[in-house]
């Protein structure tokens, strides 16, 4: 006899585990095909729930036919059953016999409520296949479990904005969605079905029903800055993040040399084409992060190339306007290059035309950078977190993916707690 741990104290052991063995041999010894373990009620029956009695007087009438066998955590990595031999309770008051509850058991899938738990852990981080192998029971029950305590836990989930939120788009399910996440808790608000501007109008306004948003951080995109500035009010702040403009001028100038490796400002040579594929990263890295050696290699084939020259010193001096000490400084920098844009780029140029271009539309929301050094990279990294989720999801609808990213990173279950299962 003896304690079965948390989750089971209204239960007592009255035997040992009994194994039961398949008859094959392993590396460590013999295969258990199923183990058992006999148990009883340990609650007196006064506790016994269920009565029309006003008073809950009873009275024992022997015990159930059959022990109830009820599935719980595996031991030995075999699936695990509790015989939960139950009495029968005679009731004075009004004549009714019923059977002892069963404490810690959810009755519904005939398993421990801890058993019931871990397997809906286990599904919120792993596809519905992975947590039924885990648990040793069938990838129908796991999604069974998962979408039934799922609805539970968000079903009546209203998303809430704080002070700070970052927002951005990213695939899933096959569609492109809306991703907003909180800058100030670090966790998800919401992913939206599509990235329409009405939705996220309409999503920004009823999660903003306080009033307390006062910072944005998106990327170059201009649905997303009307659809802020109508929601939230021309008081919020709209930042453009650094890193999806130091990534839009970063494919510009990667476009920029397969321009000129193409020949569209002239034939190459084949050694000169093989010279640009291989300083294809110094293009893209800063010129204080080179080495002396780099920058003189990176220099002497930009001698005989113009257009890709400037395109890399436009593109030099657009990522510094994160390096001045005021965003006054910034825009006076921003100014005179503008005055400098040819009205008709060439060929080679025209990629980084169009990002220079871009960056003075934005010009704005890039400057506010400088009242609140704010970035999305922490929304990039959790798009990666949100795809690893539906690259296992297996025929999973959006809904699915969006429930198990609700509730791992948006902090409606322990983290702890899902680290470990």
């Amino acid at each position: 006899m003896g304690w079965l741990g948390r989750g089971l104290e209204g239960l007592r052991c009255t035997g040992e585990p009994v194994y039961e063995l398949d008859g094959h041999n392993g590396y460590d010894g013999p295969h258990v095909r199923k183990v058992t373990i006999t148990c009883e009620v340990a609650d007196p029956p006064s506790l016994v729930p269920g009565t029309r009695c006003s008073h809950a007087r009873f009275t024992r009438s022997g015990r159930t036919s059959k022990p109830t066998p009820i599935r719980d955590r595996r031991l030995e990595l075999a699936p695990t059953f509790l015989l939960i031999d139950r009495r029968r309770l005679h009731c004075k008051d009004c004549d009714s016999v019923l059977s002892e509850r069963m404490p810690g058991v959810e009755l519904g899938h005939e398993m421990t409520r801890r058993l019931y738990d871990d397997i809906f852990h286990a599904a919120v981080n792993r596809p519905y296949q992975d947590a039924a192998n885990l648990h040793g029971v069938s990838a129908d029950l796991v999604e069974t479990i998962f979408r039934e305590h799922a609805r539970d836990l968000i079903g009546d989930f209203a998303p809430e904005l704080s002070e700070m939120v970052a927002i951005d788009e990213t695939v899933l399910a096959g569609q492109m969605r809306f991703v907003c996440n909180c800058l100030v808790t670090r966790t998800l608000v919401d992913i939206l079905p599509d990235k329409q501007p009405v939705t996220v109008e309409h999503f920004l306004r009823q999660a903003n029903r306080n009033g307390r948003v006062r910072v944005v951080v998106q990327d170059m995109n201009d649905h997303y800055r009307k659809a802020a500035q109508k929601a939230l009010g021309p008081e919020v702040l709209i930042v453009v993040d650094r890193y999806h403009v130091v990534d839009a001028l970063n494919r510009a100038m990667n476009a920029s040399r397969v321009a000129v490796t193409a020949g569209k400002t002239g034939p190459l040579a084949t050694a000169e084409k093989a010279n640009l594929r291989k300083i294809a990263p110094l293009l893209l890295r800063n010129r204080r992060e080179m080495t002396r050696a780099q920058w003189v290699e990176l220099k002497e084939i930009l001698k005989s190339k113009e257009d890709l020259r400037n395109a890399w010193l436009l593109k030099e001096a657009l990522k510094g306007l994160y390096g001045l000490k005021s965003a006054e400084r910034a825009a006076a920098r921003l100014a005179r290059l503008e005055a400098r844009f040819p009205k008709r780029w060439p060929a080679a140029m025209r990629p980084m035309g169009k990002a220079a271009r871009m960056v003075t539309k934005f010009r704005v929301e890039i400057l506010n950078w400088y009242q609140v050094q704010q970035d999305n990279s922490f929304t990039e990294a959790m798009n990666n977190r949100y795809q690893l989720i539906d690259a296992g999801r297996a025929g999973v609808q959006f809904e699915t993916v969006r429930a198990k990213a609700l509730l791992r990173y948006g902090g409606l279950l322990d983290q702890w707690y899902l680290d470990r299962v």
